[in-house]
């Protein structure tokens, strides 16, 4: 268990280079706070799990990349009351496949011009994807609670809210 506080990103997972991603990591029993980017990054993992985890202030709660990709029992607020660019989303998911992010809860107001709780991308091929018993407390203005977007050669995008 760790606690982090305004840092630019709290935990980093990520393959720039060659080889394979990152498989079955657990980040679990930590608070990010005042995250200036992210509080969890991961670029092409497979099988990330990201349950139990606080998540207060942050530019972006959750951001990962790949299949088969867990976000659960999270607790997001968004804390500041000022303008700009601070709450993006609490989870955001690309290239998803495979994915489930349920059991989260979200709280507080989301001060960005286009909030999302929830944001999704897959490929129109790869839309084996789950989103399900998510609690959304939070004021989000002309944001969406729930972003899925489909990718193809043409552009596509459900908002729910």
């Amino acid at each position: 268990m760790a606690s982090l506080k305004n840092c630019t990103t709290g935990c980093a997972i990520a393959n720039y280079g060659s080889g394979s991603e990152a498989n079955g990591c657990l980040i679990t029993g930590n608070i990010f706070e005042g995250m200036w980017d992210h509080g969890v990054y991961s670029n092409y993992t497979e099988g990330l799990i990201v349950t139990g985890n606080n998540f207060n202030d942050c530019h972006l709660g959750v951001t990962c990349s790949g299949p088969r990709n867990v976000v659960s029992g999270n607790t997001f607020v968004a804390l500041s009351t000022g303008a700009g660019e601070k709450h993006v989303s609490g989870v955001q998911m690309r290239d998803a496949q495979y994915c489930v992010v349920s059991d989260n809860s979200f709280f507080g107001t989301l001060t960005s011009s286009s909030p999302i709780c929830i944001d999704i991308g897959c490929f129109l091929t790869n839309v084996q994807n789950v989103v399900v018993a998510n609690n959304v407390m939070r004021t989000v203005g002309a944001g969406k609670a729930i972003r899925i977007t489909y990718r193809s050669t043409a552009f596509t995008a459900i908002d729910c809210v």
